[in-house]
C-alpha cells in the first residue's frame, strides 16, 4: 500500500473510487458508439460500480452514520464529512480487525476504477487520430482526381500505404487496451465481491450472541426433601388409611408446604391435614396442621 494511501481512511478511498468512475462513465459515453465491446463493457462497469456505491452507504450506515446524511454523501462526493476524522473512527469500530483487509480491497478499487479512466483516455485518443486520418486520406483523393502527375500518385499511395499500416498497430494496440478492460473488469468484480464480503461479515461480529436463559440449579437439600417425602407418605397411607378398621374417618387430605426447613441430613415437614370424622350417624370435619420434627 502506498504512502497516500496509509494516510488516508476508508472513506476517503471509497469517495476516490466513486469520483473516479464519474469521470470513466463521461469517457465510456463518449466511446460507446463507436464500438460494441465498450458498450458491453460500460453495461458490465454500471453493475458493478452500483454494488459498490450501495456496498458503500451501507457501510456507512453500519457505522452509525445518520441515514439521511448517508444520502447525502453518496450525492456529493465533495462532501466535507468525508474526510472526517470522527467517520474514519466510526467505521474503524464498526470493522474492527476486518478494517485492515476492507483498506486493501477499498484501495484496489480505486486503482482499477483509476486504470480504466487511463485505458479509456487511450482509446478516445486513438479514435480522434483515426478520425483525423480518415479526413486527410479523403483530402488526398480528391486531389488526386485532378492531378496528373505520376509522382503525386505515387506520393498518394504512399500516403495511403502509410495510413494502413497506422490502421494495423492502431487495430493490434486497440484490442490489446481491450483486453486490458476486459480483465480488469473482473479485477473490479472480485474486489466488490470482497469488500461486500467482508462488510457483511464485519456486520455478523456485531451481534450480540443469542441469549440462552440459564436454568437455576435446584438446591441439594430438594433432593433430601423429596426421599423424606415420598418415605413419610408411605407411612402415613399404612397407619392412617380410610380403609382400616377402625372406621374413625371416612375421608382425609393432606398438604405439604414448599418452604420446607431442611438441611443435607435432616428435614422438618409443615403440612395441613383435613379429615371427616365418622361416630355413628354423626359426620365432623377437622382441620389441623403437622410439624414433623426433623428427622
Amino acid at each position: 500500500m502506498d504512502p497516500v494511501s496509509l494516510a488516508l481512511g476508508i472513506a476517503p478511498l471509497c469517495v476516490g473510487a466513486l469520483k473516479g468512475a464519474k469521470l470513466a462513465k463521461t469517457k465510456i459515453k463518449l466511446l460507446k458508439h463507436h464500438d460494441t465491446e465498450v458498450s458491453r463493457f460500460r453495461k458490465k462497469f454500471r453493475t458493478q460500480l452500483s454494488i459498490f456505491r450501495d456496498e458503500s452507504q451501507l457501510l456507512l450506515h453500519n457505522a452509525a452514520v445518520d441515514p439521511d446524511l448517508a444520502g447525502v454523501m453518496l450525492d456529493d462526493y465533495n462532501h466535507e464529512h468525508w474526510a472526517s476524522a470522527d467517520l474514519d473512527e466510526q467505521i474503524r469500530q464498526f470493522l474492527g480487525k476486518k478494517h485492515g483487509e476492507v483498506k486493501q480491497v477499498a484501495e484496489q478499487i480505486r486503482d482499477q476504477i483509476a486504470k480504466f479512466d487511463q485505458d479509456l483516455s487511450k482509446l478516445e485518443a486513438d479514435s480522434d487520430e483515426e478520425s483525423s486520418h480518415g479526413k486527410v486520406s479523403s483530402a488526398a483523393r480528391c486531389s488526386s482526381d485532378h492531378s496528373i502527375l505520376d509522382r503525386d500518385l505515387a506520393l498518394i499511395l504512399g500516403f495511403q500505404l502509410t495510413i494502413a499500416r497506422h490502421r494495423a498497430h492502431r487495430a493490434i494496440g486497440v484490442a490489446s487496451k481491450k483486453s486490458s478492460l476486459d480483465e480488469g473488469i473482473q479485477s473490479l468484480k472480485d474486489s466488490v465481491f470482497d469488500f461486500k464480503r467482508l462488510r457483511k461479515s464485519a456486520k455478523e461480529f456485531q451481534k450480540p450472541a443469542a441469549y440462552v436463559k440459564q436454568r437455576k440449579a435446584l438446591p441439594r437439600t430438594y433432593g433430601t426433601v423429596a426421599r423424606h417425602s415420598a418415605s413419610f407418605l408411605e407411612t402415613l397411607t399404612k397407619t392412617w388409611s380410610c380403609l382400616n378398621s377402625n372406621g374413625v374417618h371416612s375421608t382425609h387430605t393432606a398438604k405439604l408446604f414448599l418452604d420446607t426447613d431442611a438441611s443435607d441430613s435432616s428435614v422438618n415437614f409443615r403440612m395441613i391435614l383435613e379429615y371427616e370424622a365418622v361416630s355413628g350417624s354423626l359426620r365432623q370435619q377437622y382441620v389441623f396442621s403437622l410439624c414433623r420434627p426433623r428427622v
